[in-house]
């Protein structure tokens, strides 16, 4: 029994030292509450990064986070464990449909509430979630923020006369006042998809001009911005 015993520990040795370690991901979901045209949350967003096959056996985890008008908003997470060595693929399997279906709901409660806010801050709430996913362990990183990016906060006020002027003529003063507003650290290995589709000329000019101000500000920490999911219109390297 003893050798069999000692066998049966080999080959499993043997076969685990010629299996690729699994990878493990995080997804944080950033969901812009300030205007009812702002695209929602969907699970085939979220399985279009976890349900990977270099995800298959590794952890998979899952923020939820909503801007209000408030600073603090509520965080929902869910977690899938890594997958064991002798672990039963049927179980397997089972545990990664529950996880997507408890996703599912959440995104479901949440997109069915239909409050909207008038004053929201985006960009701070944005930079405590890209320095907080940084600190995961996981191999890969992703937010996906779910927003127009139109500030209209003390930082800036987009829909106030002063703030709009200073976006279009001074853009370098407002990336200044951000930065000596906001703690940026290296953001090395984190991607932001920003998801929001302009449907008026206008709003299209004010969202770029915004994405120009996000480019500016975190140049140089790392962070790899992409806006939309299935065909980006533009990414940053």
């Amino acid at each position: 029994m003893k050798a069999t015993i000692k066998y049966i520990t080999m080959a499993l040795l043997l076969w685990s030292c010629n299996q690729t370690p699994p990878k493990s991901i995080t997804v944080a979901v950033l969901a812009d509450k300030t205007d009812s045209v702002i695209p929602k949350p969907n699970i085939p967003h979220i399985k279009y990064f976890m349900d990977s096959p270099v995800y298959e056996k590794g952890k998979r985890a899952f923020w939820y986070g909503t801007i209000t008008n408030t600073s603090v908003n509520a965080q929902y997470k869910a977690e899938l464990s890594g997958s064991t060595l002798l672990e039963n693929s049927l179980k397997r399997k089972t545990d990664v449909e529950r996880f997507y279906k408890e996703i599912a709901s959440h995104l479901e409660h949440e997109n069915n509430t239909s409050k909207t806010y008038n004053n929201s801050s985006i960009i701070t709430p944005l930079v405590a979630e890209l320095n907080r996913i940084k600190q995961s362990n996981s191999a890969d990183k992703v937010v996906l923020l779910y927003s127009d990016i139109l500030e209209a906060s003390d930082l800036l006020n987009v829909y106030e006369t002063k703030g709009y002027l200073e976006l279009r003529s001074h853009p370098d003063r407002v990336v200044e006042r951000l930065e000596q507003q906001l703690f940026i650290g290296d953001l090395t290995g984190v991607e932001l998809y920003i998801i929001y589709y302009p449907k008026e000329l206008k709003d299209n000019r004010l969202f770029e001009q915004m994405l120009s101000i996000y480019r500016k500000l975190f140049e140089g920490s790392g962070l790899v911005i992409r806006v939309g999911i299935d065909n980006p219109l533009s990414t940053e390297p």
